[in-house]
Formats: structure tokens, C-alpha cells, sequence
């Protein structure tokens, strides 16, 4: 395989993954270990009210029910140390944070993505059926 052949291959397997991002039908949010939003799909931008510009760049804790997001901070941390795929907040009622302000109801989860240029923190957030705080 030359040059061109290796350049072209790696367009390809960025474009499938783009796409697959994009046609989750969940919110996908990818953060560094430090919490700072990195990349999210179309059903991030639609479930919390943001413009993906307005969230790359942010810490994470802007998604996060105010009054929840200073122990977020400290958890956060916690899992950077001993990362592993879970749950978030099992058995607990977790809340999310639109741009409005408005509040609802989250199932979440996450898990750790090791790559060479770090770790990085895959977020996928549903909305609970039984929400009636939106």
C-alpha cells in the first residue's frame, strides 16, 4: 500500500466513524480527563439546547444540574484514577441541565477510551420516560 493509498484509507475509516457518531440515537459526548467536553453528536445539540460550539471546549459540569456540580467535579477525579465502564448514579435520580436551565431526568452512562494521545471519557445520556421535570 503507498502514501496515498494509507491517507485515503484513513479518510474513509474518519468519515464512517463521524457518521456513526452522528446517527446515534443518543446523546454522545466525548471529554478529556480533565472534564472538557471534546467532541458531541446532533442528539446532544437537541436534547440539551446547545449548538456544538457552544459545548466543545466546556467542562462537563455545564450539562450538569447546578446544584449537583461541584460533587461532579470530585467524582470526576475519583474516575480518572480507577476508570471503568458504568452506570452513572445506579438506583439515584440524576439530573441534567439545559441551556435554558431547564431541568430533567438522565439515565447515564460512560466508559474510559484509552488512546495513545491520552484517556478520554465516552458520555452517553438518555432522557427517563418517566421525566416530568422538563
Amino acid at each position: 500500500m503507498d502514501i496515498g493509498q494509507v491517507t485515503e484509507r484513513a479518510a474513509l475509516k474518519a468519515e464512517v466513524l463521524a457518521k456513526f457518531v452522528e446517527c446515534l440515537p443518543v446523546a454522545f459526548i466525548v471529554a478529556d480527563d480533565q472534564g472538557i467536553i471534546y467532541l458531541v453528536n446532533r442528539q446532544t445539540e437537541l436534547l440539551f439546547g446547545y449548538d456544538q460550539s457552544e459545548l466543545i471546549g466546556q467542562p462537563v459540569e455545564i450539562l450538569i444540574a447546578e446544584t449537583l456540580r461541584e460533587i461532579h467535579v470530585k467524582h470526576r477525579a475519583y474516575y480518572v484514577e480507577e476508570p471503568h465502564t458504568r452506570v452513572m448514579g445506579s438506583g439515584l435520580q440524576l439530573s441534567a441541565r439545559k441551556k435554558n436551565g431547564k431541568e430533567f431526568l438522565a439515565d447515564i452512562t460512560f466508559g474510559p477510551m484509552i488512546t495513545t494521545d491520552g484517556m478520554y471519557i465516552v458520555v452517553v445520556v438518555t432522557r427517563r420516560r418517566e421525566d416530568s421535570l422538563a
